[in-house]
């Protein structure tokens, strides 16, 4: 992953692509905090990369849509085109009827009817492929 990203920044870089450039180097930042912190030892997992997209990439919606509901639709759209960027680095997202199937499976699986404890399960299951707000309005429909 770290090499995948090194070489889209030099392409960024060549192809003078300023939005996936500086898109790239904030994630780059966030990876270099990640592996200079003091609880943290040696080189970013793979795992980690994508934790840390994946809360870049909620911070840029959840930015969006204030803009949205603020009535500032230049701001809205800018922030949407960095979210396309960075999503372009997560793993392909599973549909809902592709969650529903999981968290059936999960439920006959496991037996469990609890919340909480089947969200940490899915969460586990699912990580990467889904968020916890598209699991959790699925999973309260079929309690």
């Amino acid at each position: 992953m770290k090499n995948r990203i090194n070489n889209d920044l030099k392409t960024a870089m060549r192809n003078k692509d300023t939005l996936r450039l500086n898109i790239i180097r904030i994630i780059k930042k966030y990876i270099q905090e990640l592996e200079t912190s003091v609880s943290h030892s040696g080189e970013a997992t793979d795992g980690e990369i994508l934790k840390i997209i994946f809360k870049l990439v909620k911070q840029g919606k959840d930015a969006a849509e204030q803009f949205k509901s603020a009535g500032r639709t230049d701001l809205y759209n800018d922030e949407m085109s960095q979210v396309v960027v960075l999503e372009e680095y997560l793993p392909k997202q599973l549909s809902e009827d592709e969650i529903s199937i999981e968290i059936d499976k999960v439920m006959s699986e496991t037996g469990l009817t609890n919340m909480g404890l089947l969200m940490k399960e899915l969460n586990a299951r699912l990580s990467g492929q889904a968020d916890g707000k598209t699991i959790s309005r699925i999973l309260k429909t079929k309690l």
